[in-house]
């Protein structure tokens, strides 16, 4: 049907094809950038990030690894700086106990920890108590009570590496002492 101004109305390169050309070209411009610019960029940052990753999970065990061997080192010399302790004043119960603790415990962390806390113990909690007690002892075997010296080394005895009863050992030698 013709215009009312008598021209045509033409479907051409200038109305449809030449927008839809610019759109395709663009999305090849666009598609090729990624494929050859950015999918590499992406492929090589995702690799290096990995890569970094890996590396610092491999990090983080080396240092928990070294970290438990050095915790182990110190725990086996406070527990032969107590074996030596106790040595120096004869206690064969306490060197003994720990002695097998470290070598059940061999290279476990945790468990030469629990032998460090054990030869704490004895050091802080019985060995005041149980010095105490043979102090005391010497004293009465030097006064001429060597049945009284008899009871306080029977109380060591029965006692143990327990802090409670090596208390009452010490009592009870300071009794005989100065109440006899």
């Amino acid at each position: 049907m013709p215009s009312p101004t008598g021209a045509r109305h033409l479907i051409g390169a200038g109305t449809f094809i030449n927008p839809l050309l610019k759109v395709i070209t663009t999305v090849a411009i666009l598609g090729a950038v990624y494929y050859f610019v950015i999918r590499p960029i992406l492929e090589t940052t995702e690799e290096a990030i990995d890569k970094g990753a890996r590396i610092a999970r491999e990090a983080q065990a080396e240092a928990r690894e070294r970290s438990a061997q050095i915790q182990a080192d110190i725990a086996r010399n406070q527990i032969d700086s107590a074996i030596t302790s106790f040595q120096g004043m004869g206690w064969r119960e306490a060197i003994d106990q720990l002695r097998s603790c470290k070598r059940e415990a061999g290279s476990d962390a945790r468990a030469l920890d629990r032998c460090r806390t054990l030869a704490h113990r004895l050091q802080t909690a019985v060995r005041p108590q149980r010095t105490q007690a043979l102090s005391y002892a010497q004293t009465l075997a030097a006064q001429g009570r060597s049945a009284d010296e008899r009871r306080v080394a029977e109380c060591l005895k029965q006692a143990g590496l327990k802090p409670g009863p090596n208390r009452r050992c010490a009592e009870l030698a300071r009794d005989l002492v100065f109440n006899p």
